[in-house]
């Protein structure tokens, strides 16, 4: 109440820098702030969403601290909605094949609560394909015009388009750089798929969490 402002800039320090264990107390103070802070402590709170909810998986847990203290308004609407439109396609596409789903919350459900005014025709498409699912005629008509829409199709799809093929499935990791958490659960028993994620930079945290 004295220096909202100054709480969320310390939160968005240590978050940013890494000095915390986990980023979820960082995640809670920002929504906090949104929901008790003044207009000027709201308002910088949400300019700085994607200082703290840096991914999809801080954005599902940010998005389930704040629906349980409060209700969705403009300032958080678009708070939550830039987060998406404001990132390079690539990056966009990227967070949105990782992390499809964490702490109850996926992508379809705060893109239908944010309501993102896309500022692209590929971010319209993209934004429909996640909440309405896909019409498998865009891959001929639209995907391929643009390497991080196809990357984003084949990402989400790969298991309907490998049918159960693991050389496939492994000539579409190397080529759209394709991330552990898209491969069908079932894929993830075959030495052959663990090699090629090691080898197309698989991160090293991921790798360990997985070693078993």
């Amino acid at each position: 109440q004295k220096d909202g402002k100054k709480v969320v800039q310390r939160a968005i320090e240590i978050s940013d820098e890494g000095r915390a264990p986990k980023n979820d107390p960082a995640i809670f103070v920002l929504a906090l702030a949104m929901t008790y802070g003044d207009i000027e402590t709201r308002k910088y709170a949400y300019s700085n969403l994607d200082r703290i909810c840096r991914i999809g998986t801080h954005l599902f847990q940010f998005v389930e601290d704040i629906n349980n203290m409060r209700g969705w308004g403009r300032g958080l609407k678009r708070a939550v909605a830039n987060w998406y439109t404001e990132k390079d396609l690539d990056t966009l596409v990227y967070q949105l094949i990782k992390y499809k789903q964490r702490s109850k919350w996926s992508h379809r459900d705060v893109l239908r609560l944010a309501h993102p005014k896309p500022k692209t025709g590929i971010q319209s498409i993209i934004f429909s394909g996640v909440i309405n699912g896909f019409d498998p005629k865009l891959k001929l008509d639209f995907y391929g015009e643009d390497t991080a829409c196809e990357r984003f199709f084949i990402g989400l799809n790969i298991g309907k388009l490998s049918n159960g093929n693991i050389d496939k499935v492994i000539e579409y990791i190397k080529e759209y750089n394709l991330p552990r958490e898209v491969i069908p659960t079932e894929m993830l028993n075959d030495p052959k798929i663990w090699m090629t994620l090691l080898e197309n930079n698989m991160p090293l945290t991921a790798m360990i969490r997985n070693l078993g």
